[in-house]
């Protein structure tokens, strides 16, 4: 049995942007943020590039936010810029 995690649409905005920001300067197309979470979430390509999702109150995810952040940076071998 399939078990899903949910995050608001702001928490999946903000994690987003700071997976596209660590993407800069590395040979990493930004898109396969995108493609990641077009695969956790039931988001699409127009939804996630308009952020029209985020007001959204819940966003279901297959894995929990935590394991989505440690799969992106063990895939693309990458560490998070600062919030600073």
């Amino acid at each position: 049995m399939q078990r899903y995690f949910r995050i608001t649409g702001l928490e999946l905005v903000q994690w987003r942007s700071l997976a596209m920001r660590s993407t800069q300067g590395q040979d990493i197309d930004p898109r396969e943020v995108d493609w990641l979470l077009q695969e956790m979430t039931n988001l699409t390509a127009l939804t996630l590039r308009l952020e029209s999702f985020r007001e959204q109150p819940e966003i279901t995810l297959k894995i929990s936010l935590e394991e989505l952040e440690q799969r992106w940076q063990k895939d693309y071998g990458i560490d998070r810029p600062s919030n600073t």
